[in-house]
Protein backbone atom coordinates (compact mmCIF):
# COMPACT_ATOMS: atom_id res chain seq x y z
CA UNK A 1 0.00 0.00 0.00
CA UNK A 2 1.06 3.32 -0.43
CA UNK A 3 2.67 5.01 2.36
CA UNK A 4 1.28 8.26 1.84
CA UNK A 5 -2.30 6.78 1.35
CA UNK A 6 -1.48 5.08 5.18
CA UNK A 7 -0.64 8.92 6.44
CA UNK A 8 -4.00 10.22 4.26
CA UNK A 9 -6.10 7.69 5.92
CA UNK A 10 -4.80 8.69 9.25
CA UNK A 11 -5.14 12.01 9.32
CA UNK A 12 -8.80 11.95 7.92
CA UNK A 13 -9.24 9.31 10.86
CA UNK A 14 -8.01 11.73 13.20
CA UNK A 15 -10.80 14.55 11.86
CA UNK A 16 -13.45 12.00 11.97
CA UNK A 17 -12.59 11.88 15.99
CA UNK A 18 -12.17 15.29 16.60
CA UNK A 19 -15.66 15.77 15.14
CA UNK A 20 -16.81 13.73 17.81
CA UNK A 21 -17.23 10.46 15.20
CA UNK A 22 -15.81 7.13 15.55
CA UNK A 23 -12.85 5.41 13.19
CA UNK A 24 -11.63 2.18 12.73
CA UNK A 25 -8.27 2.46 15.15
CA UNK A 26 -9.45 3.88 18.84
CA UNK A 27 -8.27 7.64 19.34
CA UNK A 28 -5.33 6.29 21.48
CA UNK A 29 -3.76 4.56 18.95
CA UNK A 30 -4.78 7.35 16.45
CA UNK A 31 -2.27 9.44 18.67
CA UNK A 32 0.30 6.93 18.77
CA UNK A 33 0.41 6.30 15.32
CA UNK A 34 0.38 10.08 14.53
CA UNK A 35 2.85 10.68 17.17
CA UNK A 36 5.46 8.13 15.46
CA UNK A 37 4.90 9.74 11.69
CA UNK A 38 5.85 13.38 13.20
CA UNK A 39 8.73 12.31 15.07
CA UNK A 40 10.49 10.90 11.98
CA UNK A 41 9.96 14.02 9.78
CA UNK A 42 11.45 15.54 12.43
CA UNK A 43 14.46 12.86 12.46
CA UNK A 44 14.69 13.64 9.16
CA UNK A 45 14.68 17.76 8.91
CA UNK A 46 17.28 17.20 11.60
CA UNK A 47 19.51 15.49 9.89
CA UNK A 48 18.67 17.62 6.60
CA UNK A 49 19.32 21.00 8.92
CA UNK A 50 22.82 19.26 10.26
CA UNK A 51 24.20 19.39 6.02
CA UNK A 52 22.53 22.74 5.82
CA UNK A 53 24.61 23.85 7.97
CA UNK A 54 27.50 22.48 6.80
CA UNK A 55 26.69 23.56 2.98
CA UNK A 56 25.81 20.72 2.10
CA UNK A 57 22.42 21.62 0.22
CA UNK A 58 22.14 18.65 -2.28
CA UNK A 59 22.89 16.33 0.39
CA UNK A 60 20.12 17.74 2.30
CA UNK A 61 17.76 17.54 -1.13
CA UNK A 62 18.73 13.68 -1.15
CA UNK A 63 17.11 12.84 1.98
CA UNK A 64 14.37 14.86 1.24
CA UNK A 65 14.15 13.55 -2.29
CA UNK A 66 14.10 9.25 -0.23
CA UNK A 67 10.81 7.96 -0.38
CA UNK A 68 8.81 8.58 0.89
CA UNK A 69 9.37 12.22 0.05
CA UNK A 70 9.89 14.43 3.11
CA UNK A 71 8.05 17.91 1.99
CA UNK A 72 4.74 15.37 0.77
CA UNK A 73 4.39 13.52 4.39
CA UNK A 74 5.09 16.92 5.95
CA UNK A 75 2.02 18.33 4.32
CA UNK A 76 -0.56 15.67 4.69
CA UNK A 77 0.34 15.56 8.65
CA UNK A 78 0.39 19.16 9.01
CA UNK A 79 -3.48 18.70 8.07
CA UNK A 80 -5.24 22.20 9.96
CA UNK A 81 -5.73 20.49 12.73
CA UNK A 82 -2.51 19.84 14.95
CA UNK A 83 -3.84 22.38 17.56
CA UNK A 84 -7.26 20.91 18.33
CA UNK A 85 -5.42 17.10 18.35
CA UNK A 86 -3.09 18.29 20.82
CA UNK A 87 -5.81 19.64 23.17
CA UNK A 88 -7.70 16.52 22.28
CA UNK A 89 -4.75 14.09 23.25
CA UNK A 90 -3.62 16.54 26.46
CA UNK A 91 -7.01 16.25 27.88
CA UNK A 92 -7.30 12.36 27.39
CA UNK A 93 -3.60 11.95 28.48
CA UNK A 94 -2.94 10.33 25.02
CA UNK A 95 0.47 10.33 23.29
CA UNK A 96 1.35 13.41 22.00
CA UNK A 97 3.20 14.30 19.02
CA UNK A 98 6.00 16.76 18.75
CA UNK A 99 5.25 19.63 16.77
CA UNK A 100 7.02 19.36 12.76
CA UNK A 101 9.92 22.18 12.44
CA UNK A 102 8.75 23.82 10.07
CA UNK A 103 11.62 26.09 10.57
CA UNK A 104 14.02 23.75 9.09
CA UNK A 105 11.20 22.76 6.60
CA UNK A 106 11.40 26.61 5.01
CA UNK A 107 14.69 26.43 4.87
CA UNK A 108 14.50 22.89 2.41
CA UNK A 109 11.79 24.89 0.73
CA UNK A 110 14.23 27.65 -0.30
CA UNK A 111 16.71 25.14 -1.48
CA UNK A 112 13.72 23.60 -3.96
CA UNK A 113 13.14 27.33 -5.18
CA UNK A 114 16.50 27.61 -6.57
CA UNK A 115 16.88 27.32 -10.32
CA UNK A 116 20.10 25.81 -11.60
CA UNK A 117 21.57 25.73 -15.15
CA UNK A 118 23.64 23.15 -16.79
CA UNK A 119 26.76 25.11 -15.74
CA UNK A 120 25.53 24.15 -11.97
CA UNK A 121 28.24 22.09 -10.34
CA UNK A 122 25.88 19.40 -9.91
CA UNK A 123 25.51 18.33 -13.50
CA UNK A 124 29.53 18.07 -13.13
CA UNK A 125 29.04 15.54 -10.48
CA UNK A 126 26.30 13.73 -12.20
CA UNK A 127 28.55 13.45 -15.19
CA UNK A 128 31.36 11.99 -13.41
CA UNK A 129 29.37 9.52 -12.00
CA UNK A 130 28.04 8.58 -15.30
CA UNK A 131 31.82 8.15 -16.38
CA UNK A 132 32.82 5.97 -13.12
CA UNK A 133 29.93 4.01 -14.13
CA UNK A 134 28.52 4.26 -10.40
CA UNK A 135 24.91 4.38 -11.47
CA UNK A 136 23.53 4.76 -7.95
CA UNK A 137 25.09 7.91 -7.52
CA UNK A 138 23.99 9.12 -11.51
CA UNK A 139 20.76 8.01 -10.73
CA UNK A 140 20.33 10.12 -7.42
CA UNK A 141 22.06 13.33 -8.84
CA UNK A 142 19.79 12.98 -11.70
CA UNK A 143 16.71 13.33 -9.50
CA UNK A 144 18.03 16.41 -8.02
CA UNK A 145 18.60 17.86 -11.37
CA UNK A 146 15.35 17.32 -12.80
CA UNK A 147 13.73 18.82 -9.87
CA UNK A 148 15.89 21.77 -9.89
CA UNK A 149 15.73 22.57 -13.54
CA UNK A 150 12.70 21.03 -14.60
CA UNK A 151 12.59 22.73 -17.74
CA UNK A 152 15.86 20.94 -19.15
CA UNK A 153 14.84 17.96 -21.17
CA UNK A 154 18.17 16.68 -21.81
CA UNK A 155 17.92 15.78 -18.13
CA UNK A 156 14.80 14.73 -18.23
CA UNK A 157 15.68 12.27 -20.86
CA UNK A 158 18.72 10.86 -19.12
CA UNK A 159 16.54 10.01 -16.21
CA UNK A 160 14.27 7.89 -17.88
CA UNK A 161 17.11 6.29 -19.51
CA UNK A 162 19.18 6.16 -16.27
CA UNK A 163 15.72 4.40 -14.60
CA UNK A 164 14.61 2.20 -17.38
CA UNK A 165 17.93 0.62 -17.08
CA UNK A 166 17.98 0.63 -13.67
CA UNK A 167 14.10 -1.23 -13.52
CA UNK A 168 15.66 -3.71 -16.13
CA UNK A 169 18.55 -4.70 -13.48
CA UNK A 170 16.52 -5.19 -10.54
CA UNK A 171 13.86 -7.74 -12.59
CA UNK A 172 17.24 -9.52 -13.06
CA UNK A 173 18.13 -9.83 -9.91
CA UNK A 174 14.51 -11.06 -8.58
CA UNK A 175 14.80 -14.10 -11.23
CA UNK A 176 17.89 -15.00 -9.26
CA UNK A 177 16.40 -13.99 -5.80
CA UNK A 178 12.86 -15.92 -6.12
CA UNK A 179 15.09 -19.32 -6.73
CA UNK A 180 17.82 -18.98 -4.27
CA UNK A 181 14.99 -17.50 -1.64
CA UNK A 182 17.77 -15.06 -0.20
CA UNK A 183 15.04 -13.21 1.67
CA UNK A 184 17.31 -10.02 2.47
CA UNK A 185 18.26 -9.31 -0.93
CA UNK A 186 15.27 -9.91 -2.45
CA UNK A 187 13.40 -7.84 -0.26
CA UNK A 188 15.97 -4.91 -1.22
CA UNK A 189 15.34 -5.39 -4.45
CA UNK A 190 12.12 -5.11 -4.20
CA UNK A 191 12.01 -2.11 -2.34
CA UNK A 192 14.36 -0.45 -4.48
CA UNK A 193 12.31 -1.11 -7.35
CA UNK A 194 8.81 -0.02 -6.04
CA UNK A 195 11.08 3.61 -5.38
CA UNK A 196 11.33 4.01 -8.69
CA UNK A 197 8.38 6.09 -10.99
CA UNK A 198 8.17 3.41 -13.83
CA UNK A 199 5.68 1.19 -12.05
CA UNK A 200 4.28 0.59 -15.49
CA UNK A 201 7.83 -0.45 -16.84
CA UNK A 202 7.00 -3.54 -13.33
CA UNK A 203 3.79 -4.51 -12.10
CA UNK A 204 2.65 -6.51 -14.55
CA UNK A 205 5.63 -8.29 -15.14
CA UNK A 206 5.85 -12.04 -14.20
CA UNK A 207 8.83 -12.33 -11.85
CA UNK A 208 7.77 -8.91 -10.24
CA UNK A 209 4.34 -11.01 -9.17
CA UNK A 210 6.22 -13.54 -8.17
CA UNK A 211 8.51 -11.75 -6.09
CA UNK A 212 6.04 -9.92 -4.31
CA UNK A 213 4.10 -13.28 -3.67
CA UNK A 214 7.21 -14.82 -1.95
CA UNK A 215 7.85 -11.70 -0.19
CA UNK A 216 4.33 -11.81 1.43
CA UNK A 217 4.76 -15.60 2.09
CA UNK A 218 7.92 -14.95 3.75
CA UNK A 219 6.40 -11.75 6.07
CA UNK A 220 3.29 -14.53 6.62
CA UNK A 221 5.59 -17.06 7.92
CA UNK A 222 7.38 -14.59 9.89
CA UNK A 223 4.19 -12.93 11.13
CA UNK A 224 2.62 -16.18 12.05
CA UNK A 225 6.03 -17.00 14.46
CA UNK A 226 5.78 -13.72 15.89
CA UNK A 227 2.39 -14.32 17.56
CA UNK A 228 3.06 -16.61 20.36
CA UNK A 229 5.67 -14.17 22.03
CA UNK A 230 3.05 -11.17 21.45
CA UNK A 231 0.49 -12.58 22.56
CA UNK A 232 2.61 -13.43 25.47
CA UNK A 233 3.74 -10.29 26.06
CA UNK A 234 0.72 -8.82 26.27
CA UNK A 235 -1.08 -11.11 28.91
CA UNK A 236 2.30 -9.92 31.25
CA UNK A 237 1.60 -6.46 30.27
CA UNK A 238 -2.11 -6.40 31.39
CA UNK A 239 -1.42 -8.78 34.74
CA UNK A 240 1.15 -6.31 35.66
CA UNK A 241 -1.41 -3.83 35.95
CA UNK A 242 1.07 -1.78 33.26
CA UNK A 243 0.46 0.61 30.52
CA UNK A 244 -2.98 0.22 29.05
CA UNK A 245 -1.93 2.27 26.13
CA UNK A 246 1.16 0.35 25.46
CA UNK A 247 -0.93 -3.39 25.53
CA UNK A 248 -3.19 -1.81 23.26
CA UNK A 249 -0.58 -0.97 20.69
CA UNK A 250 0.99 -4.44 21.28
CA UNK A 251 -2.67 -6.05 20.77
CA UNK A 252 -3.40 -3.61 17.51
CA UNK A 253 0.03 -4.59 15.81
CA UNK A 254 -0.37 -8.75 16.67
CA UNK A 255 -4.22 -7.72 15.13
CA UNK A 256 -3.10 -6.06 11.76
CA UNK A 257 -0.29 -9.38 11.23
CA UNK A 258 -3.19 -11.39 11.65
CA UNK A 259 -5.65 -9.98 9.64
CA UNK A 260 -3.13 -8.87 7.28
CA UNK A 261 -1.70 -12.06 6.50
CA UNK A 262 -4.99 -14.34 7.05
CA UNK A 263 -2.99 -15.80 10.34
CA UNK A 264 -4.98 -18.66 12.08
CA UNK A 265 -4.88 -18.94 15.47
CA UNK A 266 -4.80 -21.71 18.03
CA UNK A 267 -7.93 -21.83 20.54
CA UNK A 268 -5.94 -20.80 23.29
CA UNK A 269 -4.06 -18.18 21.55
CA UNK A 270 -7.77 -16.88 20.30
CA UNK A 271 -8.65 -17.13 23.63
CA UNK A 272 -6.01 -14.77 24.89
CA UNK A 273 -6.41 -13.02 21.83
CA UNK A 274 -10.36 -11.70 22.51
CA UNK A 275 -9.86 -11.80 26.14
CA UNK A 276 -7.04 -9.25 26.22
CA UNK A 277 -8.76 -7.05 23.44
CA UNK A 278 -11.82 -7.16 26.03
CA UNK A 279 -9.59 -6.14 29.10
CA UNK A 280 -7.62 -3.35 26.92
CA UNK A 281 -11.43 -2.29 25.83
CA UNK A 282 -12.71 -1.94 29.46
CA UNK A 283 -9.44 -0.47 30.46
CA UNK A 284 -10.08 2.24 27.45
CA UNK A 285 -13.33 3.38 28.25
CA UNK A 286 -12.70 4.14 32.15
CA UNK A 287 -9.85 6.53 30.75
CA UNK A 288 -11.86 7.53 28.49
CA UNK A 289 -14.64 8.49 30.88
CA UNK A 290 -11.60 9.70 33.66
CA UNK A 291 -10.83 12.21 30.80
CA UNK A 292 -14.05 13.41 30.54
CA UNK A 293 -14.92 14.10 34.39
CA UNK A 294 -11.69 15.46 34.09
CA UNK A 295 -11.93 17.92 31.44
CA UNK A 296 -15.76 18.33 33.02
CA UNK A 297 -14.09 19.55 36.64
CA UNK A 298 -11.43 21.74 35.41
CA UNK A 299 -13.80 23.80 33.30
CA UNK A 300 -16.43 24.39 36.26
CA UNK A 301 -13.50 25.26 38.36
CA UNK A 302 -12.48 27.64 35.36
CA UNK A 303 -15.46 29.21 35.80
CA UNK A 304 -15.74 29.75 39.28
CA UNK A 305 -12.02 31.26 39.09
CA UNK A 306 -13.49 33.47 36.07
CA UNK A 307 -16.91 34.59 38.59
CA UNK A 308 -14.88 34.94 41.82
CA UNK A 309 -12.32 37.54 40.05
CA UNK A 310 -15.08 39.23 37.74
CA UNK A 311 -16.95 40.26 41.24
CA UNK A 312 -13.85 41.84 42.78
CA UNK A 313 -14.05 44.53 40.08
CA UNK A 314 -16.34 47.31 39.52
CA UNK A 315 -19.42 46.02 36.98
CA UNK A 316 -17.58 42.65 36.36
CA UNK A 317 -20.85 40.86 36.37
CA UNK A 318 -22.82 42.21 33.65
CA UNK A 319 -25.89 40.55 32.60
CA UNK A 320 -24.35 39.22 29.53
CA UNK A 321 -21.42 38.10 31.26
CA UNK A 322 -23.51 35.77 33.80
CA UNK A 323 -25.75 34.56 31.01
CA UNK A 324 -22.64 32.96 28.72
CA UNK A 325 -20.90 31.32 31.88
CA UNK A 326 -23.68 30.43 33.42
CA UNK A 327 -24.78 28.52 30.02
CA UNK A 328 -21.13 27.11 29.76
CA UNK A 329 -21.37 26.17 33.31
CA UNK A 330 -24.31 24.48 32.85
CA UNK A 331 -23.21 22.35 29.88
CA UNK A 332 -20.15 20.74 32.34
CA UNK A 333 -22.46 20.10 34.67
CA UNK A 334 -25.20 18.09 32.52
CA UNK A 335 -21.96 16.20 31.41
CA UNK A 336 -21.44 15.27 34.99
CA UNK A 337 -24.65 14.21 35.36
CA UNK A 338 -24.15 12.22 32.14
CA UNK A 339 -21.16 10.02 33.90
CA UNK A 340 -22.61 10.08 37.17
CA UNK A 341 -19.76 11.91 38.82
CA UNK A 342 -19.62 14.06 41.41
CA UNK A 343 -17.40 17.23 42.03
CA UNK A 344 -15.22 16.88 44.81
CA UNK A 345 -16.92 18.78 48.04
CA UNK A 346 -14.20 21.87 48.04
CA UNK A 347 -15.20 22.00 44.35
CA UNK A 348 -18.49 21.68 44.11
CA UNK A 349 -19.19 24.35 46.87
CA UNK A 350 -17.06 26.65 45.40
CA UNK A 351 -19.39 26.11 41.62
CA UNK A 352 -22.23 26.30 43.71
CA UNK A 353 -21.48 29.72 45.10
CA UNK A 354 -20.64 31.03 41.23
CA UNK A 355 -23.86 29.65 40.48
CA UNK A 356 -25.48 31.52 42.80
CA UNK A 357 -23.61 34.25 42.27
CA UNK A 358 -24.41 34.34 38.41
CA UNK A 359 -28.33 33.04 38.96
CA UNK A 360 -28.90 36.67 41.11
CA UNK A 361 -26.39 38.87 38.08
CA UNK A 362 -29.77 37.68 36.54
CA UNK A 363 -32.18 37.84 38.51
CA UNK A 364 -31.56 41.31 39.59
CA UNK A 365 -31.01 41.79 35.32
CA UNK A 366 -34.49 40.30 35.00
CA UNK A 367 -36.31 42.34 37.75
CA UNK A 368 -35.49 45.18 36.70
CA UNK A 369 -35.94 44.77 33.07
CA UNK A 370 -39.33 43.92 34.27
CA UNK A 371 -39.72 46.79 36.55
CA UNK A 372 -38.91 49.25 33.38
CA UNK A 373 -41.64 47.32 31.49
CA UNK A 374 -44.33 47.61 33.96
CA UNK A 375 -43.20 51.53 33.69
CA UNK A 376 -43.31 51.91 30.22
CA UNK A 377 -46.78 49.90 29.82
CA UNK A 378 -47.92 52.80 32.80
CA UNK A 379 -46.94 55.65 30.28
CA UNK A 380 -48.58 54.26 27.39
CA UNK A 381 -52.08 53.66 28.97
CA UNK A 382 -51.85 57.31 30.34
CA UNK A 383 -50.60 58.44 26.97
CA UNK A 384 -53.92 56.60 25.27
CA UNK A 385 -56.60 57.90 27.81
CA UNK A 386 -55.38 61.20 27.52
CA UNK A 387 -55.51 60.63 23.66
CA UNK A 388 -58.93 59.71 24.21
CA UNK A 389 -60.11 62.19 26.14
CA UNK A 390 -58.91 64.95 23.47
CA UNK A 391 -60.67 62.88 21.34
CA UNK A 392 -64.14 63.02 22.66
CA UNK A 393 -63.94 66.53 23.96
CA UNK A 394 -63.07 67.75 20.38
CA UNK A 395 -66.01 65.53 19.02
CA UNK A 396 -68.61 67.07 21.65
CA UNK A 397 -66.94 70.54 20.31
CA UNK A 398 -67.73 69.45 17.01
CA UNK A 399 -71.46 68.49 17.49
CA UNK A 400 -72.00 71.95 19.33
CA UNK A 401 -70.80 73.57 16.20
CA UNK A 402 -72.61 72.09 13.95
CA UNK A 403 -76.20 72.50 16.21
CA UNK A 404 -75.19 75.97 16.76
CA UNK A 405 -74.67 76.72 12.60
CA UNK A 406 -78.08 75.03 11.97
CA UNK A 407 -79.69 77.38 14.74
CA UNK A 408 -78.43 80.45 12.74
CA UNK A 409 -79.80 78.88 9.66
CA UNK A 410 -82.81 79.03 10.94
CA UNK A 411 -83.02 82.50 12.63
CA UNK A 412 -83.62 81.02 16.00
CA UNK A 413 -81.07 83.88 17.93
CA UNK A 414 -83.07 83.27 21.13
CA UNK A 415 -82.30 79.61 21.11
CA UNK A 416 -78.63 80.33 20.07
CA UNK A 417 -77.69 82.76 22.45
CA UNK A 418 -79.52 79.85 25.20
CA UNK A 419 -77.26 77.48 23.67
CA UNK A 420 -74.20 79.93 23.72
CA UNK A 421 -74.85 80.71 27.35
CA UNK A 422 -75.09 77.06 28.08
Amino acid sequence: MNKNHEINRLTEAIELCLEGGSSELPADLLASQYAVECSDINRRLAMIATMIGSGGDMEALQVAEAEPRLVDRAVILSFGGEEDWKVYCRDHDYELAPDIDVDILEDLEKIYERKISPKHPLYKDYRAAVRSRDEAAAYELIKIIIKLNPSDDNAQREFDRIEHKLVVRLLGELEKLVISKDERSLFESLNALEKTQRHSDYENVPIYREAVSLRKEIRRKRAAAEIPAELEQLVKELEAGGDWQKAAKMHAKAAAKIDEFDIVLTPEQQRIHQETKSQIDTLRANAERSAKISAATRGMLRIAEDVELAALTPNGLTADYAEKQLEELLRHDKAMRGLRADLQPGDSSRVATSRDQLDQVLLRHYRAKRARTITYISIASLVLIMVAAYGWLAMQAADRGKLLTKLQENGQSKALEKQVSS
